[in-house]
């Protein structure tokens, strides 16, 4: 007997989940349900109760700011879904809170220092240099003085708080540093930093809010994903496009915007992008080469025609979108992980391709000795292996490899030996 679907609606707030009931067909009963407190135990009566044999349950509900908990439970139950978006698994939502946290720190910053600034611009004090949170300006602070002492402790109390929110931005930004390479999305993360105007922070959060980059199949797909697409207001044969849309996700559509700004000089590798690029593949550092030609030469051309800067900044955002697409395309698959498995850096990019290749050529592999030193020494090849990554050798000739792992390597070649004839 074929069973009959029932459409469960969810209107989810903080504190309570109102229900409707739709039957399958055009014709099909709607009604209310009811309802219910907004915790997972109230909604596992209402399951238990609307289950029957005959009866498949379809839940919708709009992604909203309640997280995903709903959704994981209803889908540990067996429940069906309408078009579902992408969620994300616990550990991706976690490590995108921790890049979210350090994103609000970065605001209560930015507004500590306006703060200041405008309680100097009440007092008459401006800064004769050029204004910048460097260290003579830091020094022109200190050696103010006000006449009323409530004045002078809120010129202390100021300046206090501006160190307090750098601080805690430098200790989520050292978390970020060290949860990442364990993170499943990390070679990612590490691929795109090949592009220009793409730092660390930048990657790693661009990776945090979209997630999966190669479910798109088409860059055009992620650029619509971003919000980086003309709106369109076009009628029978009249045409007419607006603004971008704006529809998709704020977070990711800001860092984009920010890279795009470094593609206003000429093409060049400098010392700090070379750094990045030496333990990449050769493909990868391609497409980044081809997209600083590109960028650059139409983010000049689109100036040279009267554009105002802003608005080439985000045309340039949207290309790059799709740069950052094709790059993502050429990561290798993530591998399952591996309990207490851990990549050291190396020459500031974690040489994780091999570390991809060893785990799926030879399965399980010693974690105790020093994983970059092993994969660095000793090539590996099979079906699995990355293109074009014997081009480009990670180099510890930058004074960041320490002395450990200088001697060890004996050790390490040897542990990685025993492990290949196993």
């Amino acid at each position: 007997m074929a069973k009959r679907s029932m459409f469960v609606g969810l209107d989810v707030h903080k504190e309570s989940i109102d229900i409707s009931l739709a039957e399958e067909g055009r014709d099909g009963e709607v009604r209310h349900y009811g309802v219910i407190t907004g915790d997972l135990e109230a909604l596992a009566k209402v399951v238990r109760v609307l289950r029957m044999p005959d009866r498949r349950l379809r839940f919708v509900y709009e992604a909203g700011p309640c997280g995903f908990g709903i959704h994981r439970y209803l889908t540990a139950q067996g429940a069906g879904e309408l078009t579902a978006i992408y969620i994300p698994t616990a550990d991706d939502e976690a490590l995108r809170d921790l890049v979210r946290a350090r994103e609000d720190a970065v605001g209560l910053s930015t507004q500590a220092k306006h703060r200041l600034k405008a309680f100097l611009l009440r007092q008459g004090r401006r800064y004769p240099g050029r204004a910048g949170w460097t260290q003579p300006y830091r020094r022109w602070l200190a050696d103010l003085s006000v006449p009323l002492a409530p004045q002078h402790i809120a010129l202390q109390e100021y300046p206090d708080t501006i160190d307090e929110t750098e601080r805690r931005l430098e200790r989520l930004t050292e978390q970020l540093r060290q949860l990442t390479p364990t993170w499943r999305w990390a070679p990612v993360v590490d691929a795109l930093q090949a592009l220009r105007g793409v730092s660390f922070v930048t990657a790693v959060g661009l990776v945090a809010e979209i997630g999966d980059i190669r479910r798109f199949q088409h860059p055009r797909e992620l650029m619509a994903f971003l919000g980086l697409v003309p709106s369109e207001y076009s009628s029978g044969p009249s045409v007419r496009r607006g603004g971008i849309t704006k529809a998709g996700n704020p977070h990711a559509r800001r860092l984009l915007a920010e890279a795009a700004w470094a593609y206003q000089g000429v093409p060049r590798l400098g010392r700090q992008m070379l750094y990045r690029q030496e333990a990449l593949p050769k493909p990868i550092c391609d497409i980044a080469w081809k997209a600083q030609l590109r960028l650059t030469a139409r983010f000049r051309r689109l100036v040279a025609r009267g554009n105002a800067k802003p608005k080439v900044a985000t045309a340039i955002a949207r290309e790059l979108t799709g740069f950052i697409w094709a790059i993502a395309r050429e990561v290798p698959t993530p591998a399952a992980k591996i309990p207490g498995d851990q990549v050291r850096r190396v020459g500031g990019i974690a040489a994780r391709w091999r570390t991809l290749e060893v785990v799926m050529d030879i399965g399980t592999i010693d974690t105790s000795a020093p994983r970059a030193r092993q994969l660095r020494d000793e090539p590996q090849s099979g079906r699995y292996s990355t293109r074009g990554y014997q081009q480009r050798q990670p180099s510890l000739k930058r004074g960041v490899a320490d002395q450990t792992d200088l001697k060890n390597e004996a050790h390490d070649k040897s542990v990685l030996k025993r492990t290949q004839q196993r």
